[in-house]
């Protein structure tokens, strides 16, 4: 799981714009602060462009190489809604893959 995780978080970062910002958030999480969008729709849509490119990471196990496919989804939460840094983790995980 790190490994996938640490392949989606290079993936996005280099997808992203250079003033966005990833974090580890958790065992299988990320939270990417992302800056300068118009509107949900066009962020929306940006995301899932990026998103539905990068669906594999091949990891190494045992001396074998294998290619997994990769369920990603996300939850835009705009940041003027949040009143404290601890209202991030208030924030709910969404379970819903990204098609």
């Amino acid at each position: 799981v790190h490994d996938c995780l640490m392949s989606i978080s290079a993936f996005l970062t280099t997808s992203l714009q250079s003033d966005d910002a990833i974090f580890h958030w958790s065992d299988s999480a990320l939270m990417a602060v992302l800056q300068g969008r118009g509107n949900e729709q066009i962020l929306t849509a940006e995301l899932d462009r990026i998103i539905s490119k990068h669906r594999e990471s091949t990891v190494t196990i045992g001396g074998r190489s294998i290619m997994l496919r990769i369920p990603i989804a996300y939850e835009l939460t705009p940041i003027s809604v949040l009143q404290s840094p601890e209202d991030l983790y208030r924030l709910p995980a969404r379970k819903q893959p990204i098609r």
